[in-house]
């Protein structure tokens, strides 16, 4: 268990580099910009082979032994030829010296020579070892007419290789496809020039370099997705993090809001008492400063107001002197004229007693002081009517002495303003009282317009 541990742990470290290296290599090619056919071909094998390494369908090299060139040569004959990390055998295919009979071997290329075994059975022993340095490799394809010797069946490509330690002819060599073709081209190549240990020795050099270029290109991948991937974990933990606070910031929030709102009424309400209670202090004085006063005479009031009412009486006089000489058409109407005759309009009245009033003006701290002087709060007039009027049609309009606002219970079926008596208009408010007006109006068409 623990060796198939150590080797799935292999096989996923391979797939790991295998990517980070088909990765670099890639990025090498996109970057140069190449347009040829080769380059753009290339590029887009390398795409297909990371697709299937990320998919788990692409094969995983297992451990192999170094280049077959650069071993040493392995004694001739005896044995079994079976060893470990031994390559895979190929069909071989020759013929008699003597009889041409055809017999068939498998074969591998080993340390520049053509290992030739009984059978392609990796258990089959060796047979015989020739040298490739001498030998002539020529590549043979399976064409439409016949072919001597035929082909064997399932195979298009072979090599016709003749060495110089075998005199019973030529032996060939049946290629899976081409790509095996051009690699064993090249060894027998190769072999010719790399006889010597010190060539061999420096053909292992270059490789190693080379492989070794390729692992730091898969390392430095490696760790560069390494950091890529902690950063993005880092950034999802804080997104994850932020996403959990953000319900309990947005009530912090709420909360403080509501805080403030009630700091900002209770801060208003002790604004208005103290400005309330400035007020009463100060006609809590003036009460004061006039009890302490003399009262006028009987002889002084009543001039005072024989004055007021004559005063009155003129102004009212002057007035309808003018509307009586004046003839007016009922648009060229005065504006008291028109304030004086009752609308038909709907209403609706409500009106508070003075306790209920300060009841809602006042904090309890002030209507505390004001029960202590209930002269103050006590009204010194009557300024409007107590009975509240729902939702309906009436009449309003202006009194004759212009300081009151007068309106009816209804307007009733077929009622002119002009046909009731003074009872009907018991309902009233004080001009003064009004402290603001607001007018709702719309756009009236002329009969002419469209």
């Amino acid at each position: 268990l623990k060796k198939f541990e150590q080797e799935e742990y292999r096989i996923a470290l391979k797939q790991v580099f295998l990517l980070a290296a088909g990765q670099v290599g890639l990025y090498d090619l996109e970057r140069t910009k190449a347009t040829d056919g080769r380059s753009l071909s290339e590029a887009n094998a390398r795409r297909q082979h990371l697709e299937a390494l990320r998919a788990g369908t692409a094969r995983i090299p297992g451990p192999r032994r170094p280049p077959a060139l650069l071993e040493p040569e392995i004694a001739r004959g005896g044995g079994t030829g079976l060893r470990e990390g031994a390559t895979t055998r190929n069909l071989l295919v020759k013929y008699g010296a003597w009889f041409h009979h055809r017999q068939s071997r498998g074969f591998s290329i080993e340390g520049g020579r053509l290992m030739v075994y009984k059978s392609t059975d990796k258990s089959a022993s060796l047979q015989h070892s020739y040298n490739l340095a001498g030998a002539e490799c020529v590549e043979e394809k399976k064409p439409g007419g016949p072919q001597d010797p035929p082909f064997e069946p399932g195979y298009n490509l072979r090599l016709k290789v003749t060495c110089l330690e075998r005199n019973a002819g030529a032996m060939r060599l049946y290629c899976p496809d081409s790509k095996h073709a051009r690699l064993w081209m090249q060894t027998a190549k190769m072999a010719k020039h790399l006889q010597s240990g010190d060539a061999r020795l420096v053909l292992h050099n270059c490789i190693r370099r080379l492989a070794q270029s390729t692992r730091c290109k898969a390392w430095e991948a490696l760790v560069y997705c390494g950091a890529a991937l902690s950063r993005i974990n880092l950034l999802v933990h804080q997104f994850g993090a932020h996403l959990e606070l953000a319900y309990i910031s947005r009530g912090w929030k709420k909360l403080d809001m509501v805080y403030r709102a009630r700091c900002d009424k209770e801060l208003m309400n002790l604004k208005h008492s103290r400005e309330a209670a400035r007020i009463l202090a100060g006609e809590i004085g003036v009460l004061a400063n006039s009890r302490e006063r003399p009262l006028p005479s009987s002889a002084e009031q009543r001039q005072r107001i024989i004055s007021w009412v004559q005063t009155a009486f003129r102004a009212f006089r002057d007035e309808r002197a003018v509307d009586m000489r004046a003839v007016y058409s009922p648009v060229m109407q005065t504006l008291t004229n028109r304030a004086q005759s009752s609308v038909a309009m709907g209403i609706a009245f409500d009106a508070l007693s003075c306790a209920e009033a300060i009841d809602l003006t006042f904090s309890k701290e002030t209507k505390d002081v004001l029960q202590g002087i209930p002269e103050v709060v006590r009204p010194q007039k009557v300024s409007y009517s107590s009975k509240r009027v729902s939702l309906s049609m009436s009449h309003v309009k202006v009194s004759d002495c212009n300081s009151m606002l007068l309106f009816s219970d209804s307007t009733g079926g077929g009622w002119k303003g002009k046909e009731r008596s003074e009872q009907d208009w018991m309902h009233f408010v004080r001009l003064s009282d009004i402290s603001s007006v607001v007018l709702h109006s719309e756009r009236v068409n002329s009969p002419g317009s469209a």
